[in-house]
């Protein structure tokens, strides 16, 4: 009898119709594959009610195709066209437990507030540059580093030039002959000659920078000065210095580079999305560090290019600078605010990003919500500026609506495999 005992065991084991009526159900949870019952029930990770394995697909193991399945590398739909988003009902108790807070689209005045990484600069309207007006050689350097404040007047160093002190001593003649025909009493003719010949000197030596206090010393001493002072044409700081003693220079040669402090430009860099925003005239707030408390100007200049390397344009514009507390290549901020007028909005937060296009989640009733695609403008204050898809006081989802959109996909995607999906419809 064994014989016969194990044959029939072994086809009640392997028949498709018995084994298939032997086998038991199994249970999962759709958002959790990875648990498994053998009886119907609720998650007890999420609350959702276990629906058969047959009704949920679970992926294959990675490099592995099911029967039917496209393989690897053919186009797919896209996603939203695939499994679209459908309406949700959520009972007051998910709701509650979940955390569903909604927010109404409305009206508000908005300002725009721009940001912008800035730094202070040398005001180019207040550098000069110092030249001689002859060539010579430096006797004595007064303003010998760079970095030194000097007053407009100040003696930077002193230039021996052969043909200033030959127009020094054409002076000095001119002046002792006129002194001769003022003892002789000369005729007026002689006299206006004389005066004139003082004077041609006398305009020589202003042309090549001579200055005044020199001249008034040259004409009371009578004396040539071998080597006459070269002074600073404007007050400021030195930035930029090639003087030495006993070089030889020439007119064509920059000496000094001076820098009035008093007033500097501020530049800006303001990214190229912004550019439509950014004009000459708008009012403005600058930070600095260790500058107390704010300052404010008005934009000057907006460069026409765009710099290469940041991708960003820059603007700029003036500030006084009483007490030099800016300093040039310090950093500094900038803010515009930017009124934009009444606009439609709604919080950042209730937007998703669906790949192309935003859509959000609208309350059509008491535990009903529909999602919705929608155009949206720029982020300003934590709002959106929303283009179309919305009506003024319709209620739109700001918390939760992640799970919201992921009960909407799951439904969705059970209606398209036949599988229903209406034991969610109250979560």
């Amino acid at each position: 009898m064994r014989p016969a005992v194990l044959w029939l065991t072994l086809w009640l084991l392997f028949s498709p119709g018995v084994g298939l009526s032997a086998r038991k159900t199994i249970y999962i949870c759709p958002m959790h594959p990875s648990y498994k019952s053998d009886r119907p029930g609720k998650c007890p990770i999420c609350g959702m009610d276990l629906v058969p394995a047959s009704q949920v697909a679970v992926p294959s193991a990675k490099g592995e195709r099911r029967k039917g399945e496209k393989a690897p590398g053919t186009r797919k739909a896209p996603r939203e066209r695939a499994f679209p988003l459908v309406p949700v009902r959520i009972s007051p108790e998910r709701q509650q437990l979940i955390g569903v807070r909604t927010a109404p689209v409305s009206h508000q005045r908005l300002v725009l507030t721009l940001r912008a990484p800035a730094r202070v600069a040398y005001d180019e309207t207040r550098i000069f540059e110092v030249h001689t007006r002859v060539a010579g050689w430096v006797e004595e350097v007064r303003v010998d580093w760079t970095g030194r404040f000097v007053r407009r007047g100040e003696t930077l160093f002193t230039l021996y030039s052969p043909r200033v002190l030959a127009t020094e001593e054409e002076l000095l003649r001119a002046l002792r002959w006129l002194d001769e025909l003022k003892e002789t009493r000369a005729s007026p003719e002689a006299l206006s000659t004389a005066r004139e010949a003082l004077r041609a000197a006398e305009r020589r030596l202003r042309l090549w920078g001579f200055p005044e206090s020199a001249l008034a010393l040259l004409k009371s001493k009578r004396k040539p000065l071998r080597a006459f002072p070269v002074v600073a044409p404007v007050s400021g700081f030195v930035i930029k210095k090639t003087v030495f003693t006993g070089k030889r220079i020439t007119p064509a040669e920059p000496l000094y580079t001076l820098a009035d402090l008093s007033r500097v430009w501020i530049e800006a860099d303001f990214y190229e999305t912004e550019i439509p925003e950014i004009k000459p005239g708008l009012e403005v707030e600058v930070f600095v560090p260790g500058v107390p408390r704010s300052l404010r100007a008005r934009i000057e200049e907006v460069y026409p290019w765009v710099e290469d390397r940041l991708r960003v344009m820059r603007a700029r514009l003036t500030l006084d600078n009483p007490g030099g507390r800016l300093k040039p290549g310090m950093w500094a901020e900038v803010r515009v605010r930017i009124p934009l007028g009444m606009k439609m909005v709604i919080p950042d937060e209730a937007l998703i990003y669906g790949g192309g296009h935003y859509y959000v989640f609208v309350k059509k009733g008491p535990g009903l919500f529909e999602p919705r695609m929608v155009r949206v403008g720029r982020k300003v204050d934590g709002k959106r500026i929303v283009l179309s898809g919305l009506r003024h006081g319709e209620e739109v989802v700001v918390s939760a609506n992640f799970l919201i959109d992921a009960e909407s996909r799951l439904k969705a995607a059970l209606s398209a495999f036949g599988g229903g999906g209406g034991g969610h419809a109250g979560h």
